[in-house]
């Protein structure tokens, strides 16, 4: 069982209109990133570097 004790973000925001809603953005892309790094299979373009599929488990 893998635990996460502990993470660290780094964010360079413009100006926040809604930060109920900047706050939200933040925490789903660390949780986004924590499951890349730990369960997940994604897939890049080559040639524009774009994510093309989420979500996929590893076998």
């Amino acid at each position: 069982m893998v635990k996460i004790s502990q993470w660290v973000g780094a964010f360079d925001c413009d100006r926040v209109i809604n930060p109920q809603t900047a706050r939200s953005q933040l925490i789903g892309g660390i949780v986004f990133g924590i499951g890349m790094a730990l369960m997940e299979e994604t897939r890049m373009d080559a040639a524009t570097g774009r994510i093309i599929n989420t979500y996929t488990k590893r076998r």
